[in-house]
């Protein structure tokens, strides 16, 4: 974000990423990221994107919930490594849901593709047509 020049703000409860990301400078809030307070402290009422990488459905619903509450027209990019939780996180308010093993999938059949002679548009045809049958 910061080499794009998009304004940003890490929030996490554990105190040595939040050192860590401190010491090189990037903006952080520490918090659990489900407390709506800290949701408003992190000026989430002026976001454009909110993007939602713990584990823990649970959470994530709460986040969504929070933030939504705070600013309805946000867009919420949320990580889950489940498919069958990304229905339910969608239902929540959730915009996207970003499954890292299936995108790792997605960028390795790219890669084969590639080495059997695939142009790449034909590769992005091929792969929006795996997601238009998953539903994705």
């Amino acid at each position: 974000m910061e080499r794009a020049s998009i304004p940003y703000i890490v929030i996490d409860f554990n105190r040595h990423v939040i050192s860590h990301l401190r010491m090189i400078g990037a903006p952080t809030l520490y918090g659990d990221p489900s407390d709506f307070d800290i949701l408003d402290n992190a000026n989430v009422t002026l976001a454009k994107v909110l993007i939602i990488a713990l584990p823990d459905r649970h959470s994530q619903e709460v986040i969504i919930r929070n933030s939504l509450r705070l600013n309805p027209r946000i867009l919420i990019i949320c990580r889950s490594h489940f498919d069958e939780d990304r229905i339910p996180l969608l239902s929540h308010g959730a915009n996207i849901i970003v499954q890292p093993e299936f995108e790792a999938g997605v960028s390795m059949a790219k890669h084969v593709l590639s080495a059997f002679g695939r142009k790449d548009e034909d590769a992005e045809e091929y792969i929006k047509q795996l997601k238009r049958g998953l539903g994705i």
